[in-house]
């Protein structure tokens, strides 16, 4: 009775999962091992890794320097006359201008990269 109704069903679920033009995916889970990441860094290119670590520095510090200007400039008692406003907009705008050319090398040299690693694993 109800055994051999459930062995029907298993077998009209396997017969229409074989006319599928899809099957399910399955997600792994876990973590990645470090060798996974050392393959594709050293596919990627160790220099220009590093070389984009660096950039990612360089960015952070220019972000960090951007706000210790406006810090110094706010603190600054002649905040008001002209020429201290000149000099703390021409640092600043300076500095911003760097960060955003770095910023957009940065994300270019990783985009190059990792089109490079995936070509050279897949």
């Amino acid at each position: 009775g109800e055994h051999k109704k459930e062995q029907l069903q298993k077998k009209e679920k396997k017969k229409s999962s074989s006319n599928r033009l899809t099957q399910d995916e399955k997600a792994l889970t876990g973590t990645v091992e470090m060798r996974i990441y050392a393959k594709y860094i050293q596919a990627m290119g160790v220099y220009v890794f590093c070389f984009y670590i660096v950039l990612c520095c360089i960015c952070q510090a220019l972000l960090l320097g951007t706000n210790g200007v406006l810090t110094t400039w706010s603190d600054d008692q002649n905040r008001d006359d002209a020429s201290a406003r000149d000099f703390y907009m021409t640092i600043y705008g300076c500095m911003g201008v760097t960060q955003t050319v770095i910023f957009l090398s940065k994300e270019i040299i990783l985009y190059l990269a990792c089109a490079k690693a995936s070509r050279l694993i897949h």
